[in-house]
């Protein structure tokens, strides 16, 4: 028989316990949880061109939608963590992404580590919106697509998979305008030597045309000026060789005649030679017009009118 003791000292544990839905060890345990018993599926590939991401991202939102998961990476879905089992549920994600991705994918998602939607979100931009291109490289790369043999079935699967990747960048909040295919036949008239000044602009997710014109119209003008810069010492040299040549023919000038192409030094020696040959009897040399001894300087004494006759 039981007394009042006995039911003071036996206090009912059902009113203190937690629910099981809040029990530490059922939000933190894993064991069982459906979403960790997922089949072999390929890796995420580093961002790049060769991601996989669309295949990757396609499979694992089947298999968190078949496993009752997919609610924490459901944007529409305004508040997951009030759900009993959010914290299971978030270190399952967790635990399956981190086994199917490359280890170059850590780089983007080491911060999030416990989040599963910025983890998820994290993986989304890196490989579609900058390492793998935006919405300019692959609107360029589909406009571009050109059928390399008669084999139609594999031209048309290989530019579906480029409309995919087109497509999974496309945002309703800012669809594909017109503008976007000005800028993307901008790009594609261009040659190759003028792509190095437009190719940072692909990895955008948009890009407006006046800013691909202006990049253009900058580098234009870069290599406007570059010429005009290798030009300049090509002019300098030609003006310095025509100065020399015109100071090498104008360099010699008689100072007492006045006649080019001989210095007063020459004039001097050419009127001592006369002056001698005459002096000897020999036939006499006239002397050049305007030279000393025609027309010795009075300031000269050397020189005597009795030997200008």
């Amino acid at each position: 028989m039981s007394t009042p003791s006995d039911k003071t000292s036996k206090p009912s544990s059902k009113s203190h316990d937690p629910p099981p839905h809040l029990s530490p060890a059922m939000s933190t345990d894993l064991t069982g949880h459906p979403t960790l018993k997922i089949t072999s599926i390929e890796k995420l590939k580093p961002p790049g061109p060769d991601s996989n991401y669309l295949d990757w991202s396609w499979v694992l939102d089947i298999h968190f939608d078949s496993t009752g998961v997919s609610y924490i990476l459901d944007p529409k879905e305004a508040n997951p963590e009030a759900k009993p089992t959010f914290a299971r549920d978030n270190k399952a994600i967790c635990s399956v992404i981190s086994q199917t991705i490359n280890s170059a994918n850590i780089r983007v998602v080491r911060q999030f580590n416990k989040d599963t939607r910025k983890m998820w979100n994290g993986l989304r931009a890196a490989h579609q919106d900058s390492s793998s291109g935006g919405v300019m490289y692959w609107l360029r790369k589909l406009t571009m697509f050109r059928m390399e043999n008669d084999d139609i079935e594999t031209h048309l699967e290989e530019m579906a998979k480029v409309f995919e990747r087109l497509e999974a960048l496309a945002d309703p909040a800012r669809p594909l305008t017109v503008d976007d295919f000005y800028s993307s036949s901008i790009i594609t008239s261009l040659s190759a030597e003028w792509m190095p000044c437009v190719s940072s602009l692909l990895n955008e997710p948009h890009v407006p045309s006046h800013k691909v014109v202006a990049a253009l119209k900058q580098e234009g003008l870069r290599r406007k000026a570059r010429i005009e810069d290798l030009q300049a010492p090509e002019s300098v040299s030609k003006t310095t060789t025509s100065l020399s040549n015109r100071q090498r023919r104008t360099a010699r000038h008689c100072t007492y005649c006045g006649n080019d192409g001989h210095d007063l030094n020459y004039c001097h020696k050419l009127a001592r030679f006369i002056e001698d040959r005459n002096s000897t009897g020999k036939e006499r040399v006239p002397a050049p017009s305007g030279s000393l001894i025609a027309n010795p300087p009075s300031s000269r004494g050397r020189y005597n009118k009795t030997h200008q006759a």
